[in-house]
C-alpha cells in the first residue's frame, strides 16, 4: 500500500509544477492585490521588472523542481518497505506541502525584490507556514473545479497575508 500511495504523490508532485506554471501569473496578481489592500499601495507594472520576475520565476522553480524530484526519488524507494513504507509517503506529501507552500510564499519574496537565496532563507526559516499553506492548496487540488477555481486562490491570499505578518513580527523585535 505504500507504493500505491507513494506513486499517487508522485504524480501530484509532477503535476504540480506544471499547474503552478499555468497559474502563476494568476497567483502572482492575487498576492500582489492583496499586498496592495493590505498596504494601501499601488505597485506600477514595469516591464523589465516582470522580465526580471519572470526569469526568477523560472530559476526558482527549476530548482525546486530537481530538489524535489531527487527528495521524492529517495523517499519513494523507501517506499517498498512494508509498514515503514506509510511513514515515507506521508513525508513526501509533507515535502509536496513544503514546495507548494513556498511557490505561493515566494510572490512576496519576489516583490520585495529578494533573492533567490534570500528568498530561500527566508522560507526555509519558516518551513511550518510553507508547509501549512501548501497543505491547504495540497487538499485544494482533490476537490475538481471549486478547489482550483476557490480555494486554490485562496491560499496565494493566505500566503500573503502570513509573509506580512511575519515581516511585521520581525520588524518589532
Amino acid at each position: 500500500t505504500g507504493l500505491f500511495f507513494t506513486s499517487i504523490f508522485l504524480f501530484f508532485s509532477l503535476y504540480k509544477f506544471l499547474f503552478l506554471a499555468i497559474a502563476s501569473p494568476l497567483y502572482a496578481y492575487i498576492s500582489e492585490r492583496t499586498a496592495e489592500i493590505l498596504h494601501q499601495k499601488k505597485y506600477a507594472f514595469n516591464g523589465q521588472q516582470f522580465v526580471h520576475d519572470v526569469l526568477r520565476g523560472i530559476q526558482i522553480s527549476a530548482i525546486n523542481f530537481l530538489r524535489q524530484l531527487i527528495l521524492t526519488l529517495f523517499l519513494f524507494i523507501f517506499s517498498f518497505i512494508p509498514l515503514i513504507g506509510l511513514l515515507f509517503s506521508a513525508t513526501i506529501i509533507l515535502l509536496d506541502c513544503y514546495y507548494y507552500g513556498f511557490s505561493m510564499i515566494d510572490y512576496s519574496c519576489e516583490r520585495e525584490k529578494m533573492s533567490v537565496r534570500e528568498s530561500r532563507q527566508f522560507i526555509s526559516t519558516y518551513k511550518g507556514i510553507a508547509i501549512g499553506n501548501g497543505f491547504l492548496l495540497y487538499l485544494s487540488l482533490l476537490i475538481p473545479f471549486i478547489g482550483i477555481i476557490v480555494i486554490a486562490p485562496l491560499s496565494a491570499v493566505a500566503a500573503t497575508l502570513s509573509y506580512y505578518k511575519i515581516i511585521t513580527i520581525e520588524s518589532t523585535k
